[in-house]
């Protein structure tokens, strides 16, 4: 995953000002939420124990003042970040297309053309929902995650701690599912490719099957590609399946001991309703971007898969590359010991010509 952030800080170069909002609004999707939470101790210490009037006219208006700030820094977090990745995108598939026009004719006529499509067209898109859509979601993520952190922290650093310490157990079999979907994404692109490569082979030489009466035959090479496709897809889903409940079961023991715990420091009066309330609320919040960013991880190992595939284009280079210098024109043109073969079948050889 670092090697795919690597990748692509360069292309991140000159986009100062719309990084600037995106982290602006960030910073107030993440203090909106977190004062969200707080708000829970002034209502039930203040307004609901202490019957304080002056407070309960005061706090529906933090509340629609937080909301709004949250909405308004959603919207320019998602947008900003939605434009940076986007146009990165589009800047490599430009640079993808150029660099195959440039590509030996030879190498091109190895690649399968439904290959080179799935490559340019699925690859892509699963690169460019990691940079439209995964990595802004991880920033704001991530934002949250500090925050609450923090705030919980600051309430209770004793119920904080049991939820701290049980909830990066989970990392051991999130990371083992993460490894499997790596494989298992790889997998998958290239199967995308073999039925790509599939169709187009029988939608461009369909005259010649029809001609043999073949249908069947192509139907049934075509039918088990699309089954191996369908027996990938289906391990994708189920390693996805098993993220959130894996996730679950250790967050259910973390915040089981922390409500335990956290009852017996209220009726030992050692915090009060409001602070307790408040920092089991900033916990349930807590969770939520934990397990997004669980999901997302598993996500990011598809677009990883579809990066490396991406890149193995992008390594290969011409072997005849054309010179600068402009040459006068010449009366004569003289060829020697010219062939053409078709990967290893020799089609034509040691031809002579002399062009006037």
């Amino acid at each position: 995953m670092k090697k795919l952030f690597n990748y692509f800080l360069p292309y991140m170069v000159g986009y100062k000002k719309e990084f600037i909002f995106a982290i602006l609004g960030m910073v107030a999707v993440a203090v909106g939420t977190a004062g969200t939470a707080q708000l829970l101790k002034p209502i039930l210490d203040d307004i609901f124990i202490n019957k304080d009037k002056e407070m309960l006219a005061l706090i529906p208006l933090i509340i629609i003042g937080i909301f709004a700030l949250k909405s308004v820094g959603k919207f320019v977090q998602t947008y900003f970040t939605a434009y940076i990745g986007d146009d990165v995108v589009r800047k490599l598939r430009n640079k993808l297309a150029l660099h195959l026009m440039h590509q030996d004719i030879e190498y091109l006529n190895k690649m399968r053309s439904g290959e080179l499509l799935s490559r340019i067209t699925n690859d892509l898109n699963r690169v460019q929902n990691v940079v439209s859509s995964l990595i802004p979601a991880i920033m704001i993520k991530v934002m949250l995650i500090v925050t609450l952190t923090g705030y919980v922290i600051y309430q209770s650093p004793k119920l904080a701690f049991y939820f701290l310490v049980i909830m990066p157990l989970a990392l051991f079999p999130l990371q083992i599912l993460a490894k499997k979907m790596k494989q298992y994404s790889k997998r998958s692109q290239e199967s995308t490719s073999n039925l790509t490569s599939r169709l187009t082979e029988i939608f461009n030489n369909i005259e010649v099957i029809k001609s043999n009466s073949s249908q069947n035959y192509e139907q049934e090479r075509f039918a088990q590609e699309n089954y191996h496709f369908f027996t990938l897809t289906i391990k994708q889903i189920r390693i996805n399946a098993l993220t959130g409940p894996t996730l679950e079961i250790f967050g259910s023991i973390a915040m089981a001991l922390a409500i335990y715990i956290g009852a017996i420091e209220v009726i030992d009066d050692n915090i009060t309703v409001g602070t307790f309330f408040a920092f089991i609320t900033a916990l349930f919040m807590l969770y939520d971007p934990i397990k997004v960013l669980a999901n997302i991880h598993n996500q990011m190992q598809d677009a990883v898969a579809a990066m490396e595939r991406l890149q193995e284009l992008f390594d290969n280079h011409p072997t005849i590359v054309s010179g600068e210098q402009i040459l006068t024109s010449v009366d004569n043109l003289v060829l020697n010991n010219i062939g053409l073969h078709y990967d290893d079948e020799v089609a034509l050889k040691n031809i002579n010509l002399t062009a006037h």
